[in-house]
């Protein structure tokens, strides 16, 4: 067990980050391929949720959001596209672009990840209360406006 330490708290943070990312590849790994990792995974839950609606999302929109580079998103989507979770449509509208849509492999692929996520949330918080969880939630948001107003 950690000692308790005030200072500790971003190590805390570094160690719950670092073991849910070894925990979701490992778990990725084994039902599917080592080709995908966890970041692929938030990709496709992205793109998932911001095309839901009938809206289109490009490679465009990818590196606004997760804040990385044309050639960085771009080979992230190409090891998406070799899985045959997405596929690159040209847009009719403006043919310089390319809309990026889910295959029904990903939609399957993103719904047993959704249920592992929701069983993985609930070891984390076994034993909390309703308001621990609402706490716990609230403190983190709080950590994470600070780190924002300290230019993170």
């Amino acid at each position: 067990m950690i000692e308790r330490k005030e200072k500790d708290i971003g190590m805390r943070i570094h160690a719950i980050n670092h073991t849910l990312k070894r925990k979701a590849n490992r778990l990725i790994a084994e039902k599917y391929t080592s080709d995908i990792s966890g970041f692929h995974v938030y990709m496709l839950g992205y793109i998932g949720n911001a095309t839901k609606d009938g809206n289109e999302i490009t490679q465009k929109d990818l590196e606004t959001h997760f804040g990385l580079t044309r050639s960085g998103i771009s080979r992230a989507l190409d090891v998406l596209e070799s899985n045959g979770l997405i596929q690159r449509i040209v847009d009719s509208n403006d043919t310089r672009k390319k809309k990026i849509v889910l295959t029904d492999k990903a939609k399957a692929f993103q719904e047993d990840m959704t249920r592992d996520a929701e069983r993985t949330e609930e070891i984390l918080l076994k034993g909390f209360t309703k308001q621990e969880k609402e706490n716990l939630i609230d403190y983190l948001d709080r950590i994470i406006e600070n780190m924002e107003d300290f230019g993170c």
